[in-house]
């Protein structure tokens, strides 16, 4: 046991708890009531160190927010291509395990209710239409949402939706001539009709198999509630319908299987303080574990370490060719945070920084754990900094080949500015940049750097980075009363 005085909401005290492995937490008690899963009206949910990550917001409740498709939402009366700005929400609730979402009764969904909960690899939607309604649909947009087109970061524009069946659907994205996403959606009763939605919006009754970048399929049904279960495989079909057949039974069990799952993770620490702030202390763990990205299925990195994971700084940014993990955003207080608390997670993102060196070359803060470094970005300023975090709070890793990787990118100009090395800070470039704070930042790399450098007993680079780290005095000129 660990007795901290934590930064933490009105001082609360953090208790960290470090239970064996599979063992379960001494505390015998629900800390999933204090976690607020929805903020700013859109939720977010994960099982723990799951693939898919569900995510509700005004455009629809999409299946999972890395592939950021297919958006769910359901019609009435008549099949409506939903814009994605029209926010057909009335409200929005839930907590780690079970997102409720209630529609307006004046829009084309009317007052339906959603019941969304997830396994590791299955979101599970479980929706009741209005009494007495006819023609109650359900929408599955396959289309680009919310990617980022900057930085070449949208990649996944091969999309193909196909009916198999009155209870099946099955669907794939991804990059041309590379792998990418399966699904297969299966009903928990038969549909009574199904229909596409083309790139232009047109709708076809009928139809069983639509392909283009913008599309979408729809299924009516009669019964007044549906259960949707949602597979997802970055490997094959076959592998989605596994997952689907041992992950779900039914949307009760998955939601207690969930609930149980973030309450043992949860229970890892004890906050002690007032209720409101054991619920933003607990919200605030949640919000970093519900963003830990699981790649043990399908990364890029999988051939040099078996549990890729990474850290996304927000749902926003989980989206496949995104900066899935992005170190400028998490070395200050998340990585810390979970070095203390969850020091096993720590361990596989590390390692996973090692095998970006080994696969790219060199150890990228911004990268996507599925398809690699984002567009031309290069930033290896500040990783130093996580791995000296890292080593010096007892994480798991092989250091040695972390500080030869890291001492590579530091020794080329392709990595680290000619000018921080040869004139003590980093030029501001014709077409403008931010020379002092990446200064700054260098100058924070390379302090971690010399700490590296003498716990692997390399006095002589040692002297040299820590001779750099003071370059921060430069970013000012007294004389010139401007900044370098």
């Amino acid at each position: 046991m660990v007795l901290l005085k934590s930064i933490l909401p009105a001082l609360a005290v953090l208790v960290a708890m470090f239970p064996a492995s599979g063992a379960q937490s001494v505390f015998a008690v629900d800390n999933t009531k204090y976690c607020n899963a929805v903020q700013n009206k859109v939720g977010l949910i994960r099982y723990p160190l799951g693939t898919i990550g569900v995510s509700p917001t005004n455009a629809g409740e999409i299946a999972d927010v890395m592939t950021l498709v297919p958006r769910v939402y359901p019609c009435l009366g008549s099949v409506v291509v939903r814009p994605a700005t029209d926010d057909w929400r009335d409200s929005t609730s839930g907590d780690p395990s079970m997102l409720t979402v209630k529609y307006q009764a004046d829009k084309p969904s009317g007052a339906t209710v959603a019941a969304i909960t997830v396994t590791p690899h299955v979101s599970v939607f479980k929706v009741t239409f209005p009494e007495g309604t006819h023609n109650k649909y359900l929408v599955f947009d396959f289309s680009k949402y919310r990617v980022d087109s900057w930085a070449a970061l949208y990649k996944w524009t091969e999309r193909t939706v196909t009916r198999i069946g009155n209870r099946t659907i099955q669907a794939t994205i991804g990059e041309p001539g590379k792998s990418g996403a399966y699904y297969t959606i299966k009903f928990s009763t038969p549909c009574a009709g199904s229909g596409t939605v083309d790139a232009s919006g047109v709708i076809t009754d009928g139809a069983s198999n639509v392909t283009g970048a913008k599309l979408g399929m729809y299924a009516r049904f009669g019964a007044s509630t549906v259960t949707v279960a949602i597979a997802e495989s970055f490997t094959s079909m076959d592998e989605a319908w596994e997952f689907l057949a041992s992950e779900f039974t039914d949307s009760n069990t998955a939601q207690q299987s969930c609930h149980e799952a973030w309450n043992q993770v949860l229970n890892q620490i004890q906050i002690e303080g007032s209720e409101n702030s054991k619920r933003m202390a607990y919200t605030s763990v949640y919000t970093m574990y519900v963003n830990i990205i699981d790649g043990s299925n399908g990364s890029c990195y999988l051939k040099y370490y078996s549990r890729p994971r990474s850290l996304s700084s927000s749902a926003y940014w989980q989206f496949i060719g995104g900066f899935q993990s992005c170190c400028w955003d998490n070395f200050r207080t998340a990585y810390p945070f979970l070095m203390l608390g969850y020091p096993e997670v720590m361990t596989d993102i590390v390692n996973t920084y090692l095998a970006r060196y080994q696969r790219d070359g060199y150890i990228n803060g911004n990268i996507c754990l599925f398809s690699g470094p984002t567009g031309d970005h290069r930033n290896v300023r500040l990783c130093p900094v996580l791995i000296a975090e890292a080593y010096y709070s007892g994480i798991q890793a092989e250091y040695s080949k972390l500080y030869a990787a890291l001492k590579d990118n530091f020794n080329n100009e392709a990595y680290l500015p000619a000018s921080f090395t040869k004139l003590g800070y980093v030029t501001q470039p014709a077409t403008g940049g931010k020379a002092c704070s990446e200064t700054l930042e260098w100058a924070t790399g390379v302090h971690s750097m010399a700490m590296l450098a003498k716990a692997n007993n390399d006095i002589e680079q040692m002297r040299k980075y820590l001779y750099l780290s003071k370059s921060y005095k430069n970013v000012w000129a007294a004389r010139s009363r401007h900044s370098a």
